[in-house]
């Protein structure tokens, strides 16, 4: 599978995230839109807990990306700053263009999980249910994705 696209995002405190930085290791964005954000939140919670626990993936990024494709260029600074207070001190990227919702085809009303490998491709979507036994099989299927990518096209 190819590699996606470097989409930008901004993060809470106005900061540029690319794509493309993840590449060289597999990574997990946790997806939505805002009326799934809160569950996208104790997913990605859930997710990073278990896998500190693998020893294979302590160094695997949970990210949380909430899509906000709808709200008006004139209020992303408000936005940000409604993402910030709530963020708990975790950086979140805010998808203000719907790109990774497009590429993917996801629907902002579930919470999604996107697995990439280190190539940057996309390994794995799933959009629940979340249960207990969904998080071992997912922690398992990332800790057996290769850590090291061809760095070919990687800027």
């Amino acid at each position: 599978m190819s590699p996606l696209p470097d989409l930008t995002f901004v993060d809470q405190h106005g900061g540029r995230r690319h794509l493309v930085s993840l590449r060289g290791r597999p990574a997990v964005l946790v997806h939505a839109g805002r009326a799934a954000a809160a569950t996208a939140a104790d997913v990605g919670r859930c997710l990073h807990a278990r896998l500190i626990g693998e020893s294979s993936c302590v160094d695997v990024p949970v990210i949380p990306v909430i899509d906000l494709a709808e709200v008006p260029v004139f209020f992303h600074g408000m936005a940000r700053t409604a993402v910030r207070n709530r963020a708990g001190g975790v950086t979140i990227w805010i998808d203000f263009a719907g790109g990774l919702r497009r590429t993917l085809s996801l629907d902002v009303a579930l919470a999604h999980v996107v697995v990439i490998d280190a190539a940057g491709a996309v390994a794995r979507v799933e959009n629940g249910p979340f249960t207990p036994d969904w998080l071992v099989s997912i922690a398992t299927f990332i800790a057996g994705l290769p850590v090291e990518a061809d760095r070919a096209g990687v800027r």
